[in-house]
Order: structure tokens, then C-alpha cells, then sequence
């Protein structure tokens, strides 16, 4: 099925004035022909229309995973088993965070986000999947590597840059109403069915025109005693910010208006991006074999060769001057 309409026909089902108990089996329906569409769509995303609808995201890893073996987060009200005041790092025993290339396949792996360890820790804490911080980057410039957040200098000139794709906002916002709806109704099964497309859909989960300085944070959610660690989710007395909630209502609404009005400064050369976009990603089980893409930049031959083998393009790299890039649509 088409998934513009499988879309339309899940959101008029989900907005009409009827019990749920009546009308389950055709809303659970209408959710798997959405769900279905939306996989097949991105099995077939590549990595140039991503680019030029304005949905693809840079990342910037090192190769190893450079995993804490103790958590410490950034500014939070409370910590896990205690209240404290503030205070800039909080050691939370137990949680990792890992950051490097390896963790990928990791955080894809839907397994890896249910259940808990031996020592009572979700899965996810213990093996520290937490969000990615991003650029999403913007085909009105030219070039990639003037849009990276970080400059290619000292250690980080030998980290890998991944791209990964975010699906269309519609989907986005769609899968968003469909969470709500199911909370909403508390209906179990189809709590359960949002919680497996939770596992297998990636998606943006904050996202803002600036630097957010996004990090790890623990917070207790508004009317909950459940303390919970969450990436760039800043809180105040366990109560999200106001800015902390605007970054979540534009990640669900319209991601893409934060590279919208572009900032440019006049230099010598060409013009270069005043300071990057930020958005934090939940990244999991995508079909389709040709993302997320990690390369290593080449300095000497500006461009961003692949790090294994990548049979999509017709060259092993993505040049900086991402328009001349020559890709493969099908394998």
C-alpha cells in the first residue's frame, strides 16, 4: 500500500468519534498497513533523496565504543535511589554510555530494549543505548564537511562520520499520535503494538536550530515516582523545560524547519555555516542494507570514503560536494 494513504486511512481511523472496543480490529489493521508501508519505504530510502528532502543526519563517532562503566550525567534534579540537589555530574552505578561505531548494530538491535539484567538494569541502561546527538544537514549548501559539528582536527580527525536518514516528519508525527492515542485508551494490545514499532522505527527524538549540549540526564517524569535517564532531556525539579519541550514538540512536528532560515557568515571562500543544527536520535532496527553509511573523511582528496565495502555507490566514497555523489538506487 501506498504510505501517503496508509497514513491518511491510520489517522482518520485514530481521530473518529467512535469507542475503541468497537473498532480495534480495524484500527490495529490500519496501523500494520502504515507500519509495513513506512518499512518498505525506508528499505528503499537512499542516501541522495534523503539528502535533498532535507532528512538526512551527520553523526561524528570514534571507532571504538569508549564505553563508561559508570554514567555520569549532566545538571540532573535527581539521581537513581536518591534525591539531590543540583549538581553539574552524578555517578549512577550500573548504566553505561557508549558512543563509538560499534554500538550501531547495537542500538538496532530491538532485543536490546526490553527486559533487565541480573542486577534488575533495563538492558538498554546496562548497555548504554542512549539517543545519538546529529546534525541534520542541508542541501542548500554545497558541501558536507563545512556542516559537521565538530572540525576535523587532533583525535576527532580519526572518527568515522555516519549518515543515517530520519523518515518523513509525516511519519514522525504520525507515529507520535498513534503513542498518544494508545496511552490515551490504555488499551493493551495496542500498547503492545506501539511498543514494537517503538523498537524498529528510528526516529528524532529533540531537535533544535543550535547547539543543545545535549548529554544524558535523570529525571523523574511529571506525575511519576519512576526515575528515568534520558539524552538531552533537561529537566527542572523532574519537570522537562520549556525549551527542553519546545526541542520535543519540533523533533515530532516538523524536524526540519530547524535548517530552515540557514545562518551563513562571509568568508574569504565560500560561505560557511555560522554554527550547526542539533537533533537527538533514537536509532533501531531499519530494513534495508544501506544505512546507516560510515566513512572516514580524506583531507587530501576532500571526500568521505566508505569504511568497508558499500555496493550502492559506483565510487567507495561520498564526495564533499555531495551533488556529484554516484549512487546505486537498487543492488
Amino acid at each position: 500500500m501506498d504510505l501517503d494513504l496508509a497514513r491518511d486511512w491510520l489517522q482518520s481511523h485514530l481521530r473518529a468519534p467512535v469507542p475503541v472496543d468497537g473498532r480495534r480490529s480495524d484500527i490495529t489493521a490500519h496501523v500494520w498497513n502504515w507500519f509495513n508501508a513506512y518499512k518498505m519505504w525506508e528499505a528503499n530510502d537512499t542516501f541522495l533523496k534523503a539528502f535533498k528532502q532535507k532528512r538526512l543526519c551527520i553523526t561524528q563517532r570514534p571507532d571504538e565504543d569508549n564505553v563508561t562503566d559508570t554514567l555520569k550525567t549532566q545538571y540532573a534534579m535527581s539521581a537513581l535511589g536518591s534525591t539531590v540537589a543540583k549538581s553539574p555530574k552524578i555517578d549512577v552505578p550500573g548504566v553505561t554510555y557508549t558512543v563509538g561505531v560499534e554500538s550501531l548494530a547495537t542500538r538496532m538491535n530491538p532485543a536490546n530494549y526490553s527486559g533487565v539484567n541480573e542486577q534488575g538494569i533495563k538492558h538498554k541502561y546496562a548497555l548504554g543505548l542512549f539517543d545519538l546527538s546529529a546534525s541534520l544537514l542541508n542541501p542548500e549548501f554545497d558541501t558536507i564537511k563545512g556542516q559537521l559539528r565538530w572540525s576535523l582536527t587532533g583525535p576527532k580527525a580519526l572518527w568515522r562520520i555516519v549518515f543515517i536518514p530520519l523518515p518523513k516528519p509525516q511519519d514522525v508525527a504520525m507515529f507520535d499520535e498513534l503513542n498518544r492515542f494508545a496511552k490515551a485508551t490504555k488499551d493493551p494490545i495496542l500498547l503492545g503494538i506501539v511498543k514494537f514499532i517503538r523498537h524498529r522505527m528510528t526516529r528524532p527524538k529533540l531537535a533544535a536550530a543550535e547547539d543543545m549540549g545535549a548529554g544524558p540526564y535523570v529525571w523523574t517524569p511529571k506525575d511519576s515516582v519512576q526515575k528515568k535517564i534520558k539524552y538531552g532531556f533537561k529537566s527542572d525539579e523532574g519537570v522537562a523545560t520549556d525549551q527542553t519541550q519546545h526541542r520535543v514538540d519540533t523533533a515530532r512536528q516538523d524536524y526540519q524547519k530547524i535548517i530552515e532560515a540557514p545562518k551563513k557568515i562571509l568568508g574569504r571562500g565560500e560561505d560557511k555555516v555560522v554554527a550547526s543544527n542539533e537533533l537527538t536520535i533514537a536509532l533501531r532496527q531499519r530494513d534495508g542494507k544501506r544505512f546507516p553509511i560510515i566513512t572516514q573523511f580524506d583531507e587530501g582528496n576532500n571526500r568521505f570514503n566508505f569504511v568497508g565495502r558499500n555496493d550502492y555507490f559506483r565510487q567507495p566514497f561520498i564526495p564533499d560536494h555531495w551533488k556529484g555523489t554516484q549512487e546505486i538506487r537498487q543492488v
